[in-house]
């Protein structure tokens, strides 16, 4: 009989310079915990703080016209954790960015100081590929609003690396973001100028079809939006003397037809009929979708 290996607490990709293992812990150790919140005795409703779903950020909280009074809120500072205690397993967790050092966030988002020791960006990326499967139970008497406690987070179980190699990983997947940031700046841009060019290779939108004023070549169209020419200002060169653009009416060249609303529980994996759900046109599919996902009976 074979014997069983034994699990070995090293990651499957690391850096050569680091040999030893991993230890269990839990999430508590990567935290100074003495260090209490400050409660706010008062606070300007334009320095509060909320956290994004999906680890999208921390950022200013727009929606404060009906918060009153400072009972509850507490001020955080710079380079603090950050998490959402109903909304910690949707991702609504962060690091409070420099611009934020100072500002509040109520009870219910609480901050915690990391220790010096320790590597906040090395954390925050380890929980953001482990959010969505942390064995954590929310607590409380609403079945909407249950809540993860800081006590129940801090004794989440981690493994963790030598301090040396937490701020390895951490410069390696902060570059990263930075290559990633770098890009996405590109790709904002090409979309910003595909939307310029789109104003200058589209003609104006007639506001109704009209029928033509006279049967001279490019006369106008009763009903048309005097200010929107019927040629793109923007052409290419063999198009050029083709003439306008024709209006036509949209239903005349397809077909329109209405389905029906199919619910969650009616997707099916091995469904006969493929369907779109209408969240799915904002979660799942972009402008052309060539692969329908979803099929039910």
């Amino acid at each position: 009989m074979k014997k069983k290996s034994k699990r070995t607490l090293k990651p499957k990709l690391r850096f050569p310079e680091f040999t030893e293992e991993w230890r269990h812990t839990t999430i508590g150790e990567m935290f100074n915990t003495d260090d209490k919140p400050v409660k706010a005795t008062c606070f300007e409703n334009d320095k509060i703080l909320t956290v994004r779903l999906h680890v999208n950020g921390v950022v200013r909280n727009e929606r404060t016209s009906a918060l009153t009074g400072g009972s509850n809120y507490f001020k955080r500072r710079a380079g603090q954790f950050i998490f959402s205690k109903i909304d910690l397993l949707n991702g609504a967790f962060g690091i409070v960015p420099e611009e934020f050092d100072g500002f509040y966030s109520s009870s219910d988002v609480p901050a915690f100081s990391f220790g010096t020791e320790h590597s906040p960006t090395f954390f925050l990326n380890w929980l953001s590929a482990k959010y969505q499967r942390l064995d954590i139970e929310r607590t409380g008497t609403s079945a909407t609003l249950k809540r993860v406690s800081p006590e129940k987070f801090w004794g989440i179980p981690i493994l963790l690396p030598s301090p040396p190699e937490q701020q390895k990983i951490a410069e390696c997947l902060s570059s990263l973001d930075g290559l990633i940031g770098a890009e996405g700046r590109k790709l904002a841009a090409l979309r910003d100028h595909k939307r310029g060019l789109m104003q200058q290779l589209f003609p104006g939108t007639p506001t109704s079809l009209g029928t033509p004023t006279s049967s001279s070549a490019g006369g106008e169209r009763a009903g048309e939006d005097a200010g929107a020419p019927s040629q793109p200002r923007l052409r290419f060169p063999e198009f050029r003397d083709k003439g306008e653009w024709q209006t036509i009416i949209l239903g005349d060249i397809v077909s329109i037809s209405k389905g029906k609303g199919v619910a969650k529980s009616d997707v099916v994996t091995d469904g006969t009929t493929p369907c779109i759900r209408y969240a799915e046109l904002y979660t799942i599919y972009g402008e052309v979708i060539t692969h329908v996902r979803s099929r039910t009976d």
